[in-house]
């Protein structure tokens, strides 16, 4: 809350020192990501995959982010009904502008920082510490 009261971009959640806990290698980053933070920190590259596969945006989350922005900004800043139902206000014109800065930005594709072209999102969780995706 103090990040984006202040301006500031989403913090990046701790490690989770539980490595051997297969739960956990989905859980907290799905849970940091719930809980609008922009990462998490990995203490072992075992835990990479997990935390990659749950804060990737999905093609459907780009295509969102990008729709978002534009018709908050032709509705002069106030909320607007976007075609597909959802609702866009300003916290969420902005969050879908954050995820586009750094899906599209000048850091895309950079090691460390997702891709819009990565499929890794799509596998199926797996509790076994491989690949985990929101929802699942």
């Amino acid at each position: 809350m103090v990040s984006r009261a202040t301006g500031l971009n989403p913090p990046i959640d701790n490690v989770d020192a539980r490595l051997h806990d297969e739960t956990d290698l989905c859980t907290q980053p799905e849970f940091a990501r719930f809980l609008d933070f922009s990462g998490k920190s990995a203490l072992h590259p075992r835990q990479l995959p997990s935390i990659h596969g749950v804060f990737t945006p999905s093609a459907e989350e780009l295509v969102r982010a990008r729709a978002m922005p534009d018709a908050f900004d032709a509705a002069v800043d106030e909320a607007v009904k976007l075609p597909n139902g959802e609702f866009a206000d300003l916290p969420v014109a902005d969050r879908a502008r954050r995820l586009l800065m750094v899906a599209e930005g000048p850091l895309a594709g950079a090691p460390g920082v997702f891709s819009a072209l990565e499929t890794e999102t799509d596998a199926p969780c797996r509790r076994d510490g491989m690949v985990c995706r929101r929802g699942d």
